[in-house]
């Protein structure tokens, strides 16, 4: 059975979901690295450290911004739009990780994006880190196609 899927009812709930999903994409790609053994694992391991590094931004905001906000509520999202992605078989080759990262980055950008058209009003800065992190997914996505 699967645990049930976080409420997202306020801007707290919703940016502390973005970065859970930011920590479950850093730990999918740091295993990818390690996975790969001598094959290519640049854009894994990059990839790893950008994720990383926004979950901590989000975190961060939660902590020094969000005060009030987190319990300003919001509607029209759900978790279930934007469930975790597919883990890649064992024996995957770099193309299918591929494919699998990129279903990963666009789901992130999706989620940001929904995000940022909800946070704007309220949230004024970090809707625009948000809305950096849309370009920076979206950026990712065309490098992996042409990896």
């Amino acid at each position: 059975m699967e645990p049930e899927a976080p409420k997202l009812t306020t801007f707290g709930a919703l940016i502390r979901f973005a970065a859970s999903r930011e920590e479950e994409a850093a730990c999918r790609y740091e295993r990818w690295t390690a996975d790969a053994g001598q094959r290519s694992t640049a854009p894994f391991s990059a990839l790893a450290s950008a994720h990383r590094k926004r979950a901590t931004q989000l975190n961060r905001v939660v902590q020094e911004q969000l005060n009030e906000m987190t319990l300003e509520p919001i509607s029209g999202l759900r978790a279930e739009d934007y469930p975790a992605a597919e883990e890649p078989r064992a024996e995957a080759e770099a193309g299918e990780r591929i494919a699998l990262a990129l279903d990963l980055e666009a789901q992130l950008a999706r989620l940001y994006d929904d995000i940022t058209r909800q946070a704007a009003p309220v949230l004024g800065r970090a809707a625009r880190m948000l809305a950096r992190f849309v370009r920076e997914s979206q950026r990712t996505i065309e490098e992996l196609r042409n990896a």
